[in-house]
């Protein structure tokens, strides 16, 4: 039975508890910063995959109407990557388009390939991804997406014993073919109103698996069967997220299955991430662990400031075993040395 400070529970209950102040907590740079700043550069990645996507779509919808053939899709999309990127676009399935009232693009499998000096396993490698646009409010500027389904996605981030990434080559070519401050603006505001007029009906993804090597700190992580389902996504509005995925870890050898219901919302600049009614459920299994087994239940709110490059935790309760922890945290330097301060009261409670 547990104790909650009750006077009439106290009687049946033996419990420790006091407040911690959390006033200089810092990592060293080590495993933590080098993944942090490696799924950085992925989300990054991610982005511009997803405004391929988009550009595809609207391609898609001339293609259908003028009937190119999907295989002169495939030869333009891997010439376009080729010269943007060096790297070799393959799309080894089907290109399907349909059109009106929705164009649809249904992709088979697909790969990216690794950077020059890595192994020859794809960087990237899907099974399907598929989407619908809706064209006529295209005639409105606005760009309606039906749920984008992404099947089978592997993701093999790496890092070699010199600290040099696999994506390296790409934030290279991005810098190289920066444009002018003036059409850089243009740009941005460009993309604001098209984001504006953005509405997106949901991202499935299914079965995915992302593997982070990194050779220069001895570790390799895997997340596995990671899959991901939203709600509509509609700009300045929140956004329902739910996932699930199985992390294995080599030192210390430990599997985590990790599941998490949560809100999600962006401010305009897409600067600001604000997560609410985070709940998040962790098993940890492995021989060092005490038992073999530990389960973690943690809610909690969250705000991660981009540019501040700072992380707020408020509302947190972390429960795990008999450790119980309430108060917030205030983490600044996160995407490289990550300090945390904040308050924490602790209930520790033992059953007699």
């Amino acid at each position: 039975m547990w104790s909650h400070g009750n006077a009439d529970l106290a009687l049946l209950n033996r419990e420790l508890s006091g407040k911690v102040t959390v006033e200089s907590c810092r990592f060293t740079p080590g495993t933590t910063q080098l993944e942090t700043k490696t799924l950085a550069k992925a989300l990054k990645i991610l982005l511009v995959i997803i405004a391929a996507l988009v550009v595809l779509l609207i391609a898609g919808a001339i293609i259908a109407t003028r009937m190119i053939d999907p295989q002169q899709v495939k030869q333009i999309a891997s010439e376009q990557v080729a010269k943007q990127t060096g790297r070799t676009l393959t799309i080894e399935g089907d290109v399907e388009f349909s059109f009106f009232p929705w164009v649809s693009v249904d992709l088979g499998r697909t790969t990216l390939s690794n950077a020059p000096g890595f192994d020859d396993q794809p960087m990237i490698a899907f099974d399907q991804l598929s989407a619908s646009l809706k064209l006529l409010p295209l005639l409105s500027r606005k760009v309606e997406i039906d749920t984008v389904t992404l099947n089978g996605l592997r993701v093999n981030l790496q890092t070699d014993r010199d600290g040099r990434s696999n994506l390296d080559d790409l934030s290279r070519s991005a810098d190289t073919t920066s444009p002018s401050t003036a059409d850089a603006d243009a740009a941005s505001s460009a993309a604001g109103v098209a984001l504006a007029g953005l509405t997106l009906g949901g991202i499935n993804i299914a079965d995915a698996r992302i593997t982070i090597t990194d050779l220069a700190a001895g570790s390799e992580t895997i997340v596995d069967e990671l899959d991901l389902v939203s709600g509509q996504v509609i700009p300045g509005q929140p956004v329902e997220l739910s996932f699930s995925a199985r992390v294995d870890t080599a030192e210390p050898e430990l599997t985590h299955r990790i599941s998490a219901d949560l809100t999600m919302a962006l401010n305009d600049e897409l600067t600001l991430v604000t997560l609410d009614q985070l709940k998040v459920a962790l098993t940890t299994e492995g021989e060092t662990i005490p038992g073999g087994k530990l389960k973690a239940d943690l809610t909690s709110a969250a705000t991660v400031d981009l540019i501040a490059d700072t992380l707020t935790v408020s509302q947190l309760q972390l429960q795990l075993a008999e450790l119980k922890l309430i108060g917030e945290l205030y983490a600044t330097a996160i995407s490289s040395e990550p300090a945390f301060s904040g308050q924490l009261s602790v209930i520790i409670a033992a059953r007699l």
